[in-house]
């Protein structure tokens, strides 16, 4: 990206800092998940099921989606 920009633009990478931030937020709320037993993950849609399943096909934890209607 850095390429395509003048010089004189800085480009600001937040995400470190965000992940940092959230840490601290789940450890003083008390809300680290530190156990080793089976992850899993829920999903809602209010599409088709089957589109979101595609997109985590390759997710090695288990999934779950479930259709509302919202």
């Amino acid at each position: 990206m850095t390429e395509i920009l003048p010089t004189h633009i800085k480009i600001i990478d937040s995400g470190e800092a965000v992940a940092r931030q959230t840490l601290t937020v789940l450890k003083r709320s008390n809300l680290i998940n530190d156990s080793s037993s089976a992850k899993s993950h829920l999903f809602y849609t209010n599409v088709d099921v089957k589109i979101l399943n595609y997109f985590l096909k390759d997710v090695k934890e288990p999934c779950e989606v479930v259709y509302l209607d919202f």
